[in-house]
């Protein structure tokens, strides 16, 4: 005989099965939740994850870091060539490599004062035009600019934004400052004999 809950009519109504649902019922189950494994397996595969994408962030940013240098230094050479102009004074960039002993890594603008066309030339000095700028760390500076005093090295530009040496004469052959970060990757800024500042 079927269980009952109830009489209807006089006469015996079987019970309702309450873990099914029926017309116009709602079932509410209890959810299961994760076990430790499951858990365990989504860490995992998290830190998998994250081994294989950290060493690629760090590169990148090496990367953007270099690129980011190489730009700034160009800019300050080009700001040196049309400011010399705009002057009519003579300015010069400079270059404290990695091997320095003091200073290293970074570089320097200077104007001349009074105004004067190049360097050695009725006299005069440089002065500071901004703070020195410092190479970010992990990346290393070389040049192949004039040496004019240990360690320092100087790109001149003359009153009519040419590059110079020392004594006013045209260079004969590009001037090259080299980058190179902890991957040993390298960026080189190059001032052509006419002047023309690039990266390559």
């Amino acid at each position: 005989m079927a269980p009952t809950y109830g009489v209807v009519d006089g006469k015996d109504a079987p019970a309702r099965n309450l873990n099914s649902a029926g017309p116009g019922v709602s079932v509410v189950r209890k959810n299961r939740g994760f076990s430790l494994i499951e858990v365990l397996m989504v860490v995992a595969i998290m830190l998998i994850i994250l081994a294989v994408a950290l060493p690629n962030v760090a590169n990148m940013n090496a990367s953007y870091r270099l690129d980011g240098t190489a730009r700034g230094l160009s800019s300050l050479l080009q700001r040196a060539h049309f400011d010399a102009i705009a002057d009519t004074t003579g300015y010069r960039v400079l270059i404290y490599p990695s091997t320095a002993a003091s200073d290293s890594n970074s570089y320097q603008l200077q104007r001349r004062t009074p105004a004067a066309p190049f360097d050695l030339s009725a006299g005069g000095s440089y002065v500071d035009d901004g703070d020195a700028i410092a190479i970010p760390s992990g990346i290393d500076m070389t040049t192949s600019a004039t040496e004019i005093a240990t360690d320092t090295h100087a790109i001149f530009f003359s009153s009519s934004g040419d590059v110079v040496d020392s004594s006013g004469d045209y260079i004969s052959s590009d001037i090259t400052i080299s980058l190179t970060n902890t991957l040993n990757s390298t960026s080189t800024v190059t001032i052509s004999t006419t002047s023309y500042v690039s990266i390559q």
